[in-house]
C-alpha cells in the first residue's frame, strides 16, 4: 500500500496522530529530503524504524518501479518537505504507477498551503484553480499570465520571495489590477496575509519580501462588464481635459474593468 502523507507546512502542532502512526508503522519512507524528514521525526519525538530513501524531482522516475512494486506487499509512505506530496512536489509518477499496478493508494490528510491561503483570501472559493509556481523568466511569466487572462475561477499560485515583486507587476500589466491576496509563512511565527488590489499588495510586500508565498487572484470578470459603457466614460473624461491613461485608471477604480484594457479600447476608439 502507498500512503500519500501530508506533513506540517510550518507549525508542528498541525501534525496529526494519524501522521505520527503512519510514520512509525511504515516499512519504507520515500522522502523528498531525508534530512528534513529526520528533523520532522525529531520535532515530533518519534523514532523511525523504516528504511528511508530519497525521492525528488531528479530521481523519481528511477525509483518508481522499485517503490511501486514494494508497495504491493509493504507499507510505503510518501512525504514531501512540507504539505501534501504531488502538489508542486514529487510523487505524481509514483502514484500513477501504483494505480497502473493495482496498488492501493491512501491519502493521509493534513496541511496544504493551497487550501489554507484560499480559505483566508476573502475571494470566491466555490470554483478555483491551482496553477503551481509562476515561471521564472520574464517572457514566460508574461505568456503564463496571458494564458490565464480570461480564467473565470479564482487562481492560486506559488511564488518565491526574490521574484514576487516582478510577478505582481507582470500580473497587473496582463490581468489588470484585480483583487487578490498574498499569504506568506503560513502557520509559522511570522504568518501574514495581505489583501487588496494587486498594486496595493505589491507596494506592501516590496518593503520586506521574505518567506514562502501563496498568491490568490480573482478570476476574470470582464465578460460581466459593459466595456462599451466604460470606454464611453473614459472618453468623456478625456474630453474634459484628463489624460487618457489617468481617465482609464479612474474609470477602472470607480466602475471596475482592467485599466490596460480600458486604455487600449479607448485609444482604438479615438483613432
Amino acid at each position: 500500500m502507498l500512503f500519500v502523507t501530508a506533513t506540517p507546512i510550518g507549525n508542528l502542532s498541525d501534525a496529526s496522530e494519524r501522521l505520527k502512526t503512519t510514520l512509525k508503522e511504515a516499512d519504507l519512507i520515500a522522502a523528498e529530503d531525508t534530512r528534513k524528514l529526520k528533523q520532522l521525526a525529531g520535532g515530533l519525538d518519534i523514532k523511525l524504524k523504516a528504511k528511508v530513501v530519497s525521492v525528488n524531482d531528479a530521481n523519481e522516475r528511477e525509483q518508481v518501479d522499485y517503490l511501486a512494486n514494494l508497495a504491493k506487499t509493504s507499507n510505503v509512505v510518501l512525504v514531501s518537505d512540507a504539505g501534501m506530496p504531488t502538489i508542486s512536489d514529487p510523487g505524481y509518477n509514483l502514484v500513477k504507477h501504483c494505480h497502473e499496478l493495482g496498488v492501493e493508494v491512501v491519502s493521509i490528510a493534513g496541511p496544504s498551503a493551497v487550501s489554507s491561503a484560499l480559505s483566508v483570501s476573502g475571494l470566491p472559493t466555490n470554483r478555483f484553480c491551482f496553477e503551481g509556481f509562476i515561471p521564472k523568466k520574464t517572457n514566460e511569466k508574461r505568456q503564463f499570465f496571458e494564458s490565464l487572462k480570461t480564467e473565470k475561477r479564482t487562481m492560486v499560485f506559488f511564488e518565491t520571495a526574490p521574484r514576487i515583486v516582478e510577478s505582481l507587476e507582470t500580473a497587473i500589466e496582463v490581468l489588470g489590477d484585480r483583487q487578490a491576496s498574498l499569504s506568506r509563512e503560513l502557520t509559522k511565527m511570522f504568518e501574514q496575509t495581505i489583501t487588496g488590489k494587486l498594486s496595493e499588495i505589491r507596494e506592501e510586500i516590496a518593503i520586506n519580501p521574505r518567506g514562502e508565498m501563496v498568491l490568490v487572484v480573482h478570476g476574470d470578470e470582464s465578460a460581466e462588464l459593459d466595456y462599451q459603457f466604460l470606454v464611453g466614460k473614459v472618453l468623456q473624461l478625456v474630453e474634459s481635459g484628463i489624460g487618457l491613461k489617468q481617465a482609464a485608471n479612474e474609470v477602472s477604480e470607480n466602475f471596475g474593468g482592467s485599466k490596460r484594457e480600458l486604455y487600449q479600447r479607448a485609444l482604438a476608439e479615438k483613432k
